[in-house]
């Protein structure tokens, strides 16, 4: 059939639209272009295995449910064995173990109980629903595995305990069956004590175990107890061998001895030296800039224990606001010098270096020094740089009226250290310099000169120890406290400034940095600097001395972060 149109311009409104729609991109009409729906959809799959049955969990998450929410309902849910890679199914059947159709979501999830599902089975899971005009199909494939509570950690025999401190005692239960599966009451006891676990469900090659918690002594004492399974059904183990025994040993908790201390902090804030030597037509400058602090602290007590690993716990506060934390487990000896065995600790990128010294049954000491420094070397001849160097290493501290700290080295038996704290001196302003002639037998004198500006504070303390220790914490989750929740660029300091200022800028995570210098015009003055930066705080100083007076702007990117802020040169 052929269509005659008698106007060119009265075209069909239904074919205009069609050749619209078939044109318009996907993204235009705010959907995703079929098929990658899976850019936007998930789900997770987890597949149990209980004394009774397998509980399969899933949950279906959107990465973007304002305008791709996750759907109350299910067209499709459909569980099977996935196919071996021999190309057999497995031997439970061939048919599906769920094949349902409209099924309710409850809180995104559905969960189901099966039956009957051997352990390491692997699944495979579809879910599929309908979004507009579009179908949904996500797959997934899970191994069946044993229930969290059942699987804990093998803790070998025998077990070390401290007086009236609770214990756990964790039963390996492969050690009784081996080969075997079944389904077993499990008892723990003692002289005057017995436990009982019901129907905890036993199988093969996977480390099944009951923990049995809460147990503690008041006395030192060698303490026998008996895990056993002599009811597990069916009974297909050796009847001779259904239990096993072990020993705990209870021994006096570990004790802090008398730490004695002495600590010390100090602090070069905005710190600024010029010096160098003029004569001869030649005028040769070196500055070094920039900010720095150091904290020091030591320890002696007479109060140790045999060798062996330890582990580490400290914590540094300035003004009250947690500036550094560290813990480490297990720090072995480095060496052994005339009887006293030496432990280290360095991170150069924290600034943290820890030397722990023993002679076992006799005495021990400690050394800590936490330092941190931004550094910025410029030097000048008649004015022009010829060389610019920029060195950060560490956190900064900047304490202004306190430091707190708190130190623990533990190795199971004794404790030694202990918190203390001090107050620092009131802030100090040391502005010095001083020049001299020196002779040059080319063209007379030449002059030298040297010149330095900071704020300075400083703080010592002494004593012993108070013998309490801050809680041990995850390092990860510490460090995360002096990082700062968003990229931020501050007002420089001083301002208005001459010749030099400040500039300070903040990163959450390490990112790419451009820090530029732009006159009142717009017109770039300086590439302050350019590169990859660390996460954290950092400090750039400026020197204006070859710029004229008036305003300027400097302009920080990271990413997609930007922001200008203004500053005034007065001279």
């Amino acid at each position: 059939m052929r269509v005659k149109f008698t106007d060119p311009l009265r075209v069909p409104v239904m074919l205009i639209m069609l050749v619209l729609f078939m044109t318009i991109p996907g993204d235009i009409i705010g959907s995703p272009h079929h098929g990658h729906y899976n850019d936007i959809y998930s789900m997770d799959v987890t597949a149990l295995m209980g004394p009774e049955d397998t509980e399969l969990v899933v949950t279906l998450s959107s990465n973007d449910p304002t305008n791709f929410p996750v759907p109350e309902e299910l067209e499709k849910f459909k569980v099977k064995f996935q196919r071996r890679r021999h190309g057999q199914r497995h031997s439970h059947g061939r048919g599906h173990l769920i094949n349902e159709r409209h099924v309710d979501l409850v809180d995104n999830q559905i969960v189901r109980s099966l039956t009957e599902v051997p352990l390491h089975a692997r699944l495979k899971v579809e879910s599929e629903f309908r979004l507009g005009r579009h179908k949904v199909k996500l797959k997934r494939t899970v191994e069946v595995t044993l229930r969290p509570d059942l699987i804990v950690e093998d803790v070998g025999y025998p077990m070390t305990v401290f007086i009236d401190q609770p214990f756990n005692i964790h039963a390996n239960l492969q050690e009784i069956l081996g080969e075997n599966s079944a389904t077993a009451d499990v008892t723990l006891y003692t002289d005057g004590l017995t436990m009982t676990t019901p129907d905890v469900f036993i199988a093969p090659n996977m480390p099944t175990t009951v923990v049995f918690t809460g147990l503690s002594y008041s006395t030192p004492q060698l303490i026998p107890f008996t895990i056993d399974i002599s009811n597990a059904s069916p009974a297909e183990y050796d009847a001779t061998n259904n239990s096993l025994t072990f020993i705990v040993e209870v021994v006096p908790p570990p004790t802090p001895g008398e730490t004695e201390y002495s600590m010390e902090y100090q602090n070069w804030r905005n710190r600024i030296m010029l010096s160098g030597t003029e004569g001869c037509g030649i005028l040769e400058e070196v500055e070094i800039s920039g900010d720095r602090d150091e904290f020091y602290l030591e320890g002696y007590s007479v109060d140790t224990t045999p060798g062996g690993s330890i582990d580490v716990s400290f914590r540094l506060y300035a003004d009250n606001v947690l500036a550094y934390t560290l813990d480490i487990e297990d720090l072995t000896s480095t060496q052994t010098v005339d009887d006293f065995e030496f432990y280290d600790y360095c991170d150069e990128a924290t600034g943290i270096f820890i030397t722990y010294a023993r002679n076992p049954g006799n005495e021990a000491y400690f050394e800590i020094n936490k330092y941190s420094g931004l550094d910025i070397y410029v030097n000048r001849l008649n004015g022009t740089i010829t060389e610019s160097t920029i060195a950060d290493s560490g956190l900064h501290m900047d304490a202004q009226t306190s430091i707190q700290t708190s130190v623990l080295f533990d190795d199971g038996f004794a404790l030694l250290g202990g918190s203390a704290s001090m107050t620092l001196e009131a802030p100090d302003i040391v502005d010095y310099g001083f020049s001299f002639p020196t002779f040059n037998p080319e063209c007379a004198e030449e002059m030298f000169f040297n010149h330095f500006i900071f704020d300075y504070i400083y703080g010592e303390g002494s004593g012993t120890m108070n013998p309490t220790f801050l809680p041990r914490r995850n390092q990860a989750k510490a460090a995360e406290l002096h990082l700062p929740a968003s990229i931020y660029l501050a007002e420089n300091y001083p301002n208005p400034f001459n010749p030099t200022t400040i500039i300070s800028f903040g990163l959450p995570e390490d990112s790419r940095v451009s820090l530029r210098l732009y006159d009142i015009s717009g017109r770039e003055v300086l590439n302050l600097t350019e590169g990859h930066f660390s996460a954290g705080r950092h400090e750039l100083v400026l020197d204006a001395s070859e710029l004229s007076s008036g305003s300027y702007f400097y302009s920080l990117e990271a990413g997609s972060f930007k922001q200008v802020k203004r500053m005034l040169l007065l001279k």
